[in-house]
């Protein structure tokens, strides 16, 4: 291999690697959102079995939202760049697709729930 090749198999090498360390901007989470899906963990559609209302996160971390005539009030916690949300210290949610007007989050604990939100 020649030494422009090594060079630029260097430079390419360096680039990605660098990639990693650019920091992400951080979600704009907090506002009212809507459901747009929701399934359990068999992908079944549970916006067909109930009334799915809106979810709002407040910038004093927390949250409020309605399913049916339940109403659920608690604290959620984000890390830097907004990225798992701890809905009441006991949720966890993996965040799958993100940005400041669309959000795809599911439980990895209790139902396993995946919802599609959007403001």
């Amino acid at each position: 291999m020649n030494s422009s090749k090594l060079l630029m198999l260097f430079l390419a090498v360096l680039f990605v690697s660098s990639c990693e360390l650019i920091p992400q901007k951080p979600i704009n989470i907090v506002g009212v959102w809507s459901w747009e899906a929701a399934f359990d963990k068999e992908k079944n559609d549970l916006m067909i079995s109930h009334d799915y209302h809106t979810i709002e996160f407040r910038s004093n971390l927390t949250y409020e939202y309605s399913i049916d005539t339940l109403v659920v009030k608690g604290v959620y916690e984000v890390d830097e760049g907004n990225n798992i949300l701890r809905l009441d210290y006991h949720n966890v949610w993996e965040l799958l697709k993100a940005n400041d007007h669309e959000l795809w989050i599911r439980n990895l604990t209790n139902e396993g729930h995946e919802w599609h939100l959007k403001k």
